[in-house]
């Protein structure tokens, strides 16, 4: 009776995709070991030594974490987007339309010649 168990389990298991092995086994945990930051080879070591999963490498447990863990990373953050807007807004405000230029010219060129024509006289 017990054979027949495990081999049933090992036909679910086999079908099932390993996030989803991950999620409806372990889900918590893997969660609780993102929270805490433990690092992603011992996160894939206590997997393997519970027999969560027979076989995991390390970009493979680091894709399904991102996608259906909500891991970001350690040295990203959510904010990097916002940031490069608000900088970029700045640098448009410091440009100046082509027109705003053109008449800067226009008024330093006059200047210039109504202190030449000064000088002249």
């Amino acid at each position: 009776m017990g054979l027949m168990e495990d081999i049933e389990q090992e036909i679910k298991k086999s079908k099932m995709p390993k996030w989803k092995i991950l999620e409806t086994e372990v889900g918590n945990e893997v969660k609780k070991m993102i929270e805490n930051m433990i690092p992603i080879d011992k996160q894939i070591e206590l997997i393997l030594k519970h027999k969560i999963l027979e076989k995991l490498d390390r970009k493979e447990y680091t894709n399904i974490i991102k996608k259906h863990f909500g891991y970001v990373g350690r040295n990203q953050k959510r904010v990097t987007r916002i940031k490069a807007v608000s900088a970029a807004k700045k640098v448009q405000s410091i440009n100046k339309t082509i027109e705003e230029k053109l008449s800067e010219d226009v008024d330093l060129m006059s200047l210039h010649l109504k202190k030449k024509s000064e000088s002249l006289t």
